[in-house]
């Protein structure tokens, strides 16, 4: 299986990875800020897709369990130092 499913960039300039996941599974993240080092893991309900990632929020389109898309906009809380 591969380490990954997935790469994405936020408004900031972080790198957002997706872990390889077996279905069903909530996506989880690793983000890195652009010099590389690990801010923390994110995790995001299964069932997405993200298309966009600010500052303060990710974007996404969910299918439900009828197949109804439904566009989406989680807020994202950044753990402080």
């Amino acid at each position: 299986m591969p380490p990954y499913e997935s790469l994405r960039l936020d408004a900031g300039g972080n790198l957002w990875v997706a872990y390889y996941r077996l279905e069903e599974e909530p996506v989880r993240w690793a983000v890195f800020d652009p010099a590389g080092r690990w801010l923390g893991d994110v995790q995001t309900p299964d069932g997405g897709r993200v298309w966009d990632i600010g500052n303060d929020y990710v974007l996404g389109v969910w299918q439900d369990e009828l197949d109804v898309q439904q566009v989406r906009m989680y807020r994202l809380v950044k753990g402080g130092s």
